[in-house]
């Protein structure tokens, strides 16, 4: 069984931008973070919705090293989340805000009881894989191209 977070640690808010429910979602949840002394760090387009401690574009969010994403969008944002934070060792949790999410299975009512079972260490982990692939092409330069795997196969 995986262990419990830390009080201490960093929380990362990723959202797909324009959702009109973050404006409901994101200040309560920031609380509910806050309450219980998490650090918590937000892309652009969720800290629209609240007060964030720090801001910090996707593509730095791993410098930040946060120990859990909170993803709320869809299996896109949930994808582009995993490139933001891959290098990091960060657990994501996807929230579903749309109709039919493959990768974003956790339904929004379901979000605060499946944080209260992270902060026990009562969860399961999931893991995907992603490879990096470049190559040289013959006077055309280096290429470079991430291929994502998703699911036991």
């Amino acid at each position: 069984m995986p262990e419990a977070f830390k009080t201490s640690a960093t929380v990362a808010i990723i959202s797909k931008p324009g959702r009109p429910e973050l404006s409901e979602i994101l200040p309560p949840l920031h609380q509910w973070l806050v309450a219980r002394s998490y650090k918590v760090v937000a892309d652009p387009e969720s800290a629209q919705y609240f007060s964030p401690a720090e801001v910090v574009a996707r593509g730095e969010m791993a410098s930040r090293s946060p120990e859990l994403a909170l993803v709320l969008g869809g299996d896109g944002t949930l994808l582009s989340a995993a490139r933001a934070v891959c290098g990091a060792g960060t657990l994501i949790l996807g929230v579903n805000l749309g109709t039919l999410g493959f990768l974003t299975e956790l339904a929004l009512p379901d979000l605060y009881p499946a944080l209260e079972a992270i902060e026990k260490g009562e969860y399961m982990v999931d893991s995907r894989a992603m490879l990096s692939v470049s190559w040289c092409g013959a006077g055309r330069g280096r290429h470079s191209h991430r291929v994502e795997r998703c699911g036991d196969q």
